[in-house]
């Protein structure tokens, strides 16, 4: 039998391939998008974690974090929203309503 831990729901920014914007500036999207859901009530946090930025890592065997390019793109592309075992639907449709207004909100 399996059952779901409702650890956590991960989103990725898919930036453009048109190179205008740089992985930076879509980090700054994504953390300004985090900034607007907590002001309206929603907690993110970021998606995932690429532990070859940690500084230990990072000092310990000399890692850049474009070594490892799509960990780095992890790290600062995504963002996690709200999922738990009592979610109720309301809170679900709030969540996603909240996460869309504030996505196409102007930068």
């Amino acid at each position: 039998m399996r059952e779901h831990a409702y650890q956590a729901y991960v989103c990725r920014l898919t930036p453009p391939d048109d190179g205008e914007a740089t992985l930076e500036q879509w980090n700054s999207r994504r953390n300004r998008l985090m900034q607007r859901l907590y002001s309206v009530g929603v907690a993110t946090r970021p998606g995932t974690h690429a532990p070859h930025m940690l500084g230990y890592y990072r000092n310990k065997y000399g890692i850049r974090a474009a070594d490892y390019p799509n960990s780095w793109r992890a790290d600062w592309l995504t963002l996690a929203i709200p999922l738990y075992a009592h979610m109720t639907t309301s809170d679900q449709e709030y969540v996603c309503a909240s996460l869309a207004d504030s996505w196409s909100q102007k930068e």
